[in-house]
């Protein structure tokens, strides 16, 4: 990976790379949490991906990128901490495979162009009928969020552990936060987004990077100009006392979450630690929640766990059965307590090791994976590489897995009580 820097704030991040058939470039906006009003930062995707001025309706939008060899186009909104990250990409078919010498970076690049800097408008502002299209449409997945009872409880967890904080805003806001856009406001948030944000660009294909960044600045020109840095992520401060809550749910199911607060996230020495410790705990076939929580004791019917590793947030989710609840609590702290007091085998830490180097080395098959990589990374100021992660892993030792674990501290716990048949709090 090469990195220049066409303005302050403007990274363009290059793989000059010609194992793959089509090259890919990306725009990522980055827009502080506490600063990105969230329905805008929702809503703004979903109009921004149905047309432009050049193609007006979702047909001809489409139909161009399909007659130009498939390009592809998409634009969505992501959060890595507190940064809400705002990404419009295009992959075409490299020129060299094109047969009838049409110029298919040419398009791509120019519909990339064309959509970002010249949106369909009307009257100043985002078309009123499509807002209202895409914000039904935001609105439906809401409620479709909360048929996924291990989702919404993973969610809800994280609400409970981030009161006060703008990571407790639902990256998906809410219905009434997206109700309340208008054409002239997300056009508002638009023209600041262009405006302001700093932008990461990745780029995977044939051309030097010195050659993207000269397209990307004449292209773009209205746009290349400095922009101020990310605010780096605030840890959710840890409770006094654990928060224990409990909502009812209409379903057969309930779902048993377990939130604590770390110290260690991605720029802490013990980061590689951290990743190990949760390959043993959760992720490995024979990890410690897999072997002894759900086989031994049969008192669940998942377990596993996630971090989110800006904010300092490590969550065990299970799916159990609601007079299991306290047993399951017991059995995962059982499983916490064991990896601080080092009571896991040595063989548990080599097949961790082994299968993280694995999964960092198949990266490179990936641009996107690739992409993401990176992404979270030049976020906070870390330019190491997979494979400069595979070889910290390898380093890791016991005494490092323990002290991550002894850094974990309980937060909140909130079971999502299954009653089929009664009532939701909701």
């Amino acid at each position: 990976m090469k990195t220049l820097i066409i303005k302050d704030g403007i990274r363009l991040h290059a793989f000059e790379e010609r194992r793959f058939k089509s090259e890919y470039l990306s725009m990522n906006f980055l827009c502080p949490s506490h600063l990105c009003p969230v329905g805008e930062s929702v809503l703004l995707p979903s109009v921004m991906a149905q047309s432009n001025a050049r193609y007006p309706d979702n047909m001809l939008f489409n139909k161009a990128l399909e007659e130009s060899y498939n390009t592809s186009f998409a634009c969505r909104m992501f959060r890595m901490g507190d940064t809400r990250v705002q990404p419009f990409a295009v992959s075409w078919l490299s020129d060299r495979f094109v047969p009838d010498g049409f110029g298919t970076e040419d398009f791509a690049l120019g519909f990339l162009k064309d959509t970002l800097l010249f949106p369909r408008l009307e009257g100043g502002a985002f078309p009123a009928e499509e807002l209202a299209k895409q914000t039904r449409n935001r609105i439906d997945d809401l409620h479709a969020e909360k048929n996924n009872k291990q989702r919404y409880a993973i969610k809800k967890c994280v609400r409970l552990m981030c009161q006060g904080d703008p990571f407790a805003t639902p990256l998906g806001g809410t219905e009434q936060i997206l109700a309340e856009v208008s054409p002239q406001s997300l056009y508002g948030y638009y023209t600041d987004l262009l405006e302001k944000a700093p932008i990461e660009l990745y780029y995977f294909g044939r051309r030097p990077a010195e050659q993207m960044a000269e397209r990307i600045s004449s292209l773009f020109a209205p746009i290349i100009k400095p922009k101020e840095r990310v605010f780096p992520d605030r840890l959710c401060l840890p409770a006094k006392e654990p928060n224990r809550v409990s909502e009812r749910a209409n379903a057969q199911q309930s779902v048993l979450c377990i939130g604590y607060k770390t110290e260690v996230t991605l720029n802490h020495p013990l980061h590689p630690a951290q990743v190990v410790m949760k390959e043993i705990l959760s992720d490995s076939p024979v990890s410690l929640l897999f072997t002894n929580v759900r086989e031994k004791e049969s008192i669940c019917y998942y377990c596993s766990a996630l971090s989110e590793t800006g904010k300092g947030l490590f969550l065990i989710s299970a799916g159990i059965d609601r007079k299991n609840a306290s047993r399951a609590e017991d059995a995962i702290a059982a499983q916490i307590e064991a990896l601080k007091k080092g009571e896991f085998p040595d063989d548990l830490i080599a097949l961790a090791k082994r299968a993280l180097i694995s999964a960092y080395k198949d990266l490179y098959d990936s641009p996107a994976h690739l992409e993401g990589w990176y992404l979270r990374r030049a976020l906070t100021g870390r330019w190491d590489s997979p494979l400069d992660m595979a070889k910290q892993v390898e380093m890791v030792s016991k005494e490092q897995i323990v002290a991550c674990a002894e850094a974990l501290r309980l937060d909140t716990v909130f079971l999502l009580d299954g009653q089929k048949g009664g009532e939701s709090d909701d």
